[in-house]
């Protein structure tokens, strides 16, 4: 599993990079419209995967679950304590499943790489498209957050 947590914060961690770098890209004045057009449409995706993740932040549980998963940080009795756990093991679970559902939805690293990486705006829209008709809509992701959104 630890792979995989690490592998969900690496890909957050480049989607956060991605920002600034194509922020600066889109300050050049040498970009043509077409470039203009897809750099501005990637933003537009990376908010959208960005604004997916403020929205699981709900309760404190959830928060700090986020915190933990986009960071490879790690469980403490004292967090499980403060944020409603019942045990240590209780929030490693609840981690580990986090970690999981992220990887299979708003972190996909396929979907991450391929927004980072197309040249064409008709690839970054249906990116788009993914997020919109898969992870908002996603069982596993639902379920998550009405199992841990309260405390």
């Amino acid at each position: 599993m630890k792979s995989l947590r690490s592998q969900i914060a690496t890909d957050f961690k480049t989607l956060c990079e991605a920002v600034q770098k194509i922020s600066d890209q889109l300050s050049s004045p040498n970009l043509t419209e077409y470039a203009r057009q897809l750099l501005e449409l990637k933003l537009i995706a990376i908010k959208v995967v960005f604004d997916i993740i403020d929205t699981l932040k709900e309760s404190e549980r959830l928060k700090v679950l986020i915190g933990i998963c986009l960071t490879n940080g790690k469980c403490s009795s004292d967090k499980a304590e403060s944020s409603g756990f019942r045990s240590i093991g209780h929030m490693r679970y609840a981690r580990n499943d986090l970690t999981f559902i992220l990887s299979k939805t708003v972190l996909d690293t396929g979907i991450v790489h391929l927004l980072l990486q197309t040249q064409s705006i008709e690839e970054v829209q249906e990116i788009i498209n993914w997020y919109q008709s898969n992870v908002l809509v996603d069982d596993k992701l639902l379920g998550f957050i009405k199992r841990y959104g309260g405390v």
